[in-house]
């Protein structure tokens, strides 16, 4: 594993960002991306009022970028965070400035495998939208391997929104991918906003160009390409697993593996043969920004246009 500045990769990247005409960079240049990015994506350069839930840390892959332990059980902080949660989203039945404008279902697993947890988030939804007339958008994240025509009916009559799939989580599992691209395109047929958000990970670099006119085909909305966090939990899967490209992190904030340039190569990919979805460079600045954006108290949030976010 191979350290390398900081400054250069962030050279490198703004070098590349500049050979694309099709490449927008928004909220001061943090936000990389072609086309109009996810709804679901406004809290990460927003101040607006969102809010997200991990459910569960059981997972069916074994994912060697994970930055979570695998083999995680789950334990009594998940249900006493579960219950701060849901406690918080009770007040906004009664108080409908606390109700979000965003919510996320993410895991340190696989949400799916938590449908009864979701559905008490469910009830508080309908109930505000009952009393107040507020819409929650709500987008979840999976692997996509349990988002069968069953489930997939029973999360749209629930109000969900956006799905987010990692296609290639299967890879690291005894389950059949085609079956995941399968439920993606079952997904865009029934009107969800369908993403992709996949680990700008090096050693998928062909992998998902291939996919690229396949997500095309299928209807796929949004490609979100996140840059990897290296963790003690991932740091020895990373090493082992990047014997073909070399792994090369930098410390931006955190520790982050260089994708080598993958995302704008997927980036130029799509402009140049004008496929139909977005693409998010979600990289070591987003994150930064992320936590940060709370900070400044001049922001205005006019900022927030159709040219950035399909609202």
């Amino acid at each position: 594993m191979e350290v390398i500045n900081s400054l250069e990769v962030q050279e490198q990247k703004n070098l590349r960002r500049k050979k694309n005409a099709s490449i927008t960079e928004s909220v001061h240049g943090h936000c990389a991306h072609v086309g109009q990015i996810s709804k679901g994506c406004v809290s990460c350069f927003f101040p607006t009022i969102a809010m997200g839930a991990d459910i569960g840390k059981e997972c069916q892959c074994s994912c060697p970028m994970c930055f979570y332990p695998h083999k995680q059980t789950d334990d009594l902080s998940d249900l006493n965070v579960f219950i701060q949660r849901t406690s918080e989203l009770h007040a906004a039945i009664y108080k409908p400035e606390l109700a979000p404008d965003t919510f996320c279902f993410r895991s340190a697993g696989e949400p799916l495998l938590y449908m009864d947890e979701i559905k008490e988030f469910i009830d508080i939804f309908d109930k505000i939208k009952v009393k107040h007339g507020h819409h929650v958008y709500k987008h979840l994240y999976t692997n996509g391997i349990l988002a069968t025509k069953k489930v997939l009916t029973t999360l749209k009559d629930w109000g969900i929104d956006e799905l987010r799939f990692h296609v290639t989580a299967s890879l690291y599992s005894p389950h059949n991918q085609k079956n995941v691209f399968d439920n993606l395109e079952l997904a865009s047929k029934m009107g969800f906003i369908t993403t992709v958000e996949e680990p700008s990970w090096p050693g998928h670099a062909d992998l998902l160009k291939s996919y690229l006119p396949i997500f095309n085909d299928l209807g796929l909305v949004h490609l979100n390409l996140t840059e990897v966090r290296v963790t003690p939990w991932n740091k020895e899967r990373i090493i082992a697993s990047s014997t073909k490209v070399p792994a090369r992190i930098y410390k931006d904030g955190v520790w982050f593996l260089y994708d080598n340039g993958l995302v704008y190569d997927i980036m130029d990919q799509v402009a140049d043969n004008g496929f139909c979805f977005s693409v998010l460079d979600c990289n070591s600045s987003v994150e930064k920004y992320r936590f940060f954006r709370n900070i400044d108290c001049n922001y205005d949030l006019s900022m927030i246009t159709p040219d950035v976010f399909r609202l």
